[in-house]
């Protein structure tokens, strides 16, 4: 068998085993483009929904958060509590002098 094949001539067309003729040849040829232009709309929606689910998942929530933060920051009771731990060099606590 392995005779066979490496005695046919080169120039010996292929044929499937079932069909009626010659096979015909893949395009090789621009197969990426083919590719990108089949999945870059959908990829490209994808990525945009990912995005905005994000934004209002996360980011939005947070910033949220964060100005509530910022409106209820009261910075002599911060100021008091660090100063009560022992923070500031500068100035005892009330359990250490």
């Amino acid at each position: 068998m392995a005779d066979s094949i490496s005695q046919a001539p080169k120039s010996a067309v292929a044929k499937a085993p079932m069909a009626q003729g010659m096979i015909p040849k893949p395009e090789m040829r621009r197969m990426g483009l083919k590719l990108f232009k089949r999945w870059a709309p959908p990829l490209m929606a994808l990525t945009l929904a990912s995005y905005v689910g994000c934004y209002f998942a996360l980011y939005d929530r947070h910033k949220k958060q964060y100005e509530n933060y910022v409106a209820n920051l009261n910075p002599d009771k911060l100021y008091d509590e660090m100063r009560e731990y022992g923070v500031f060099k500068s100035v005892k606590a009330s359990w250490q002098e």
